[in-house]
């Protein structure tokens, strides 16, 4: 996984992409919950280009990190390109 950030308006957001096919985990959401705190960020995502477990969706609801499945990515790529 490979992580960067965005600051825009005062405001940065850390994100999390996956390149892989598998299903991402807790392990990704709990990397972002972490570095959220860690440096200072207003919001964490996770980008996979495949989908998320269930466990890990409950994570990133518990703890404000923001989730971009396939599916979603999919939609986003449509409408702005």
């Amino acid at each position: 996984m490979k992580a960067f950030s965005l600051s825009r308006y005062g405001s940065s957001r850390l994100f999390l992409k996956n390149p892989f096919f598998a299903n991402v985990g807790n392990s990704a959401i709990q990397e972002v919950a972490v570095a959220v705190k860690h440096y200072n960020a207003s919001k964490g995502v996770v980008v996979a280009t495949s989908f998320f477990t269930k466990p890990a969706i409950e994570l990133a609801r518990s703890n404000g990190v923001d989730l971009i499945n396939r599916s979603k990515l999919e939609k986003l790529i449509h409408r702005y390109l």
